[in-house]
């Protein structure tokens, strides 16, 4: 029996796809420009290699750890997989890719692990911390798999039949639009993590958005919504303050 009413369920979605509309900052359009040396882009990639990319499938864990239903786990338990092996898209961890990615780029693999913090990243870092332990599993999902792997772009995603796969040819189109390709000399055959990336972002979302609101009952709605806000506005401050520090001599 479902949960609740196609209704409200709609209105949840409507809701959260609202916060996902704004996950994006105004100082990313310096990057799409092409308006970034590689070392100031390089200061970007440290501060997403520590709260993003090294430790999303412990996040991911964490919440699978609060026993969510069923259709839940299988979903999680495949994402963990993924960014753990890279086993279902044939590629490799995805931290590998990331670091393999930064390695064109000429990036010392190490100086990732020595790079200091700045103060939003931890930040953001404390918000995923805090909204992954002793809250809803609904609440832990929506902070996580909801906004860590969604963009802006979820609304036109979610449009889009669940079954679709784009064609590599139009994958190499988008890939070949992407800046590091486009201003930062990268080929269109590096961006091995966002091909697989892309060619399963439809399904991929469409399973995400299913898992949360086909399993959160109505007096759950606040708190889902609530906990992707500040998750949201922590965000967006981390956002701002690499921004600030591309500006930095």
């Amino acid at each position: 029996m479902p949960l609740r009413s196609a209704a409200s369920r709609a209105a949840l979605k409507e809701r959260l796809l609202g916060a996902m509309d704004r996950k994006h900052h105004p100082s990313w359009a310096r990057f799409e420009a092409g308006e970034l040396s590689t070392a100031q882009l390089l200061r970007h990639y440290e501060q997403e290699w520590w709260v993003i990319t090294r430790d999303y499938p412990v996040l991911l864990a964490r919440v699978l750890g609060m026993a969510p239903p069923e259709a839940v786990r299988a979903y999680l338990a495949a994402e963990i997989y993924e960014e753990q092996t890279g086993g279902l898209s044939g590629t490799a961890p995805h931290a590998d890719l990331f670091l393999g990615l930064m390695a064109r780029l000429g990036a010392d693999e190490a100086a990732f692990d020595r790079a200091p913090l700045l103060g939003a990243s931890r930040r953001l870092l404390d918000g995923f911390d805090a909204l992954t332990a002793g809250v809803p599993w609904q609440v832990a999902f929506a902070a996580t798999a909801l906004f860590i792997d969604g963009t802006a772009g979820d609304r036109a995603l979610l449009a889009q039949p669940a079954d679709r796969i784009p064609a590599e040819a139009e994958l190499d189109r988008w890939l070949s639009r992407h800046p590091l390709v486009r201003h930062h000399g990268l080929p269109v055959g590096a961006m091995v993590a966002a091909r697989a990336h892309m060619r399963a972002a439809i399904g991929d979302r469409h399973r995400a958005w299913a898992a949360l609101l086909d399993h959160t009952p109505s007096e759950l709605d606040d708190a889902v919504v609530a906990g992707v806000e500040e998750i949201l506005a922590r965000w967006l401050d981390y956002r701002a303050a690499v921004g600030a520090l591309w500006e930095a001599p």
